[in-house]
């Protein structure tokens, strides 16, 4: 449910194969200058969805505010390099801040606030792809399954379910009205994340 909303999101954005985003990382100019990326973002296009047990689009849900996510959409930045990566060309950007599905700040799973303010979270379509969206098996149930099956599978070093972040009624509840059309998810963020003020509010009457 909530891969099918992540997909949903990337389609109203136009983003998909081919889509080109700009983002401020710092890269590296052909001519082996630095460039500041606040000041000259980097323009990259969206190859594909790192979709495995080890992606942070799997198994620690993005739905926990503050996480950074280093894995999960995979680019190649465009007339230049990224020299701090593992490929000089290809840079795994973290999904932004998304409301419901992927807070940027909030409090976790402990009550402690977290905030996710990376350079490879921040970025924004410029070009959409032809065709939006990510490839059906992203959205699969019978992918998911197979993944978690890997994730929780025999032996000395399985994973447990404490290291497996699952959604609660709330959010499976608001993601389904998200899928139905029933409501934005700016207004079902706010529904879940009343603000401190809303809150005082409530306790004074």
């Amino acid at each position: 449910m909530w891969r099918r909303g992540v997909e949903k999101w990337a389609k109203s954005i136009g983003l998909g194969y081919g889509a080109l985003v700009r983002s401020p990382v710092n890269w590296r100019s052909h001519r082996n200058e630095h460039m500041d990326g606040s000041r000259d973002p980097a323009t990259l296009m969206f190859l594909e969805v790192e979709d495995n047990e080890h992606s942070s689009l799997t198994h620690r849900y993005a739905t926990e505010p503050g996480i950074r996510m280093r894995e999960g959409l995979n680019t190649e930045i465009l007339g230049g390099e990224v020299t701090y990566s593992g490929s000089v060309r290809r840079l795994s950007l973290a999904l932004p801040d998304l409301p419901l599905l992927a807070p940027a700040e909030g409090k976790d799973r402990y009550g402690y606030d977290r905030k996710r303010s990376a350079a490879e979270a921040i970025w924004s379509v410029v070009s959409p792809s032809p065709a939006p969206g990510f490839p059906a098996s992203f959205s699969s149930r019978l992918q998911a399954q197979e993944i978690a099956d890997t994730w929780f599978q025999a032996g000395k070093d399985a994973n447990t379910i404490r290291e497996f972040y699952q959604l609660t009624t709330e959010q499976r509840k608001a993601i389904k009205e998200y899928l139905n059309d029933s409501a934005t998810l700016d207004e079902l963020h706010a529904r879940l994340s009343p603000s401190e003020d809303d809150n005082s509010d409530s306790n004074n009457e």
